[in-house]
């Protein structure tokens, strides 16, 4: 999980530098916004894998951190989705 999560944050810097200032102010907030998911799916990955090494791992904060990251992934994907109708 945390491999094809850092391989989407290199192709979402990838992308941002190679977008025109032009389009980086078009989608300012765009960007903000995906930044917000990047950090929160960042955070619980950490988190779930610090619960998955412990000797005896919470289920219930293994369920709580997944289902985030799960939230998290679906927001990016609906934002992806409403931005190739522009």
């Amino acid at each position: 999980m945390r491999r094809s999560f850092d391989e989407m944050k290199g192709h979402h810097q990838a992308d941002m530098t190679a977008a025109g200032d032009q389009m980086k102010s078009a989608m300012a907030g765009m960007m903000q916004d995906m930044d917000k998911h990047l950090t929160a799916v960042a955070e619980h990955l950490t988190a779930l894998e610090t619960e998955v090494r412990a000797s005896a791992p919470n289920s219930a904060k293994v369920s709580e951190h997944t289902e985030e990251i799960l939230k998290q992934c679906d927001g990016m994907s609906r934002m992806h989705a409403k931005a190739k109708t522009y």
